[in-house]
């Protein structure tokens, strides 16, 4: 593998990475002003949403990237 290539790939990686830290960081902080008033009976709610939208957020990735075909059935990584 070409350096180059490499550099390319471990740069997007981090890219990527670092956009769903800053998502999530965002999500939360969206959900605690949300949900501020409400007293949550369950921790793992505000844990579910969260993993609900950042599903998504990957899946817009793998749509933006040309690669959504790995989700359907049958395919695999």
């Amino acid at each position: 593998m070409k350096f180059k290539k490499l550099w390319h790939v471990i740069v997007f990686c981090l890219s990527v990475m670092l956009l769903f830290f800053a998502v999530s960081y965002a999500l939360s902080f969206l959900e605690n002003k949300i949900f501020s008033g409400i007293k949550v009976t369950n921790p793992y709610f505000l844990m579910t949403i969260n993993g609900l939208m950042m599903s998504f957020v990957g899946v817009l990735i793998l749509k933006k990237l040309g690669k959504i075909n790995i989700l359907k059935k049958g395919k695999g990584f």
